[in-house]
């Protein structure tokens, strides 16, 4: 219950003004999104980024991830042979390993966000060098593959974003 209050509580607020900007520029490049965007989805998704202490230089990585993924549908899209659902195309497994629904959507981006946090340390241990952030959300995002230190293609993204705003 109390974590079902707090997700609300965060889709509300605002969040802060350099996360605005990231959230309107996501909304505006994201390919595969279904115009308009529910912007307010992807603020209490910065939120939740925020209340996880998600680094700084990773900020935005679940909005890159969902429009990769869904293209922000929180719909129950189904991929991957019909096995992934969501916003971010969670697996079943997810369920069974955390308790939500993957096709809540700030849920589902919270457990994500849980994940790789818990993923850090052993990336931080085997991929010295790297940024230990994104090398566990690339694991997250698609499979240890081996456990190479390897940062996804959801990190490209977010990247040009950023860039973007720079200018």
């Amino acid at each position: 219950m109390f974590t079902y209050t707090l997700l609300s509580m965060l889709a509300i607020t605002s969040p802060a003004h350099g996360d605005e900007a990231l959230v309107n520029v996501a909304a505006a490049h994201c390919k595969n999104a279904k115009k308009p965007v529910d912007k307010r989805l992807l603020r209490g998704m910065m939120k939740l980024e925020t209340w996880l202490k998600v680094p700084k230089y990773a900020r935005g990585i679940t909005l890159a991830a969902a429009c990769r993924e869904s293209g922000y549908r929180a719909d129950p899209r189904r991929g991957d042979g019909g096995k992934a659902v969501g916003i971010l195309q969670m697996w079943p497994w997810w369920e069974k390993t955390y308790p939500f629904k993957r096709t809540h959507p700030l849920r589902a981006v919270e457990m994500y966000l849980r994940h790789v946090n818990k993923a850090t340390k052993k990336a931080r241990r085997l991929c010295k060098g790297r940024r230990a952030w994104f090398v566990a959300q690339a694991w997250t995002a698609s499979g240890p593959k081996g456990w190479r230190c390897r940062y996804s293609r959801h990190v490209t993204l977010l990247r040009r974003w950023k860039r973007m705003l720079a200018r």
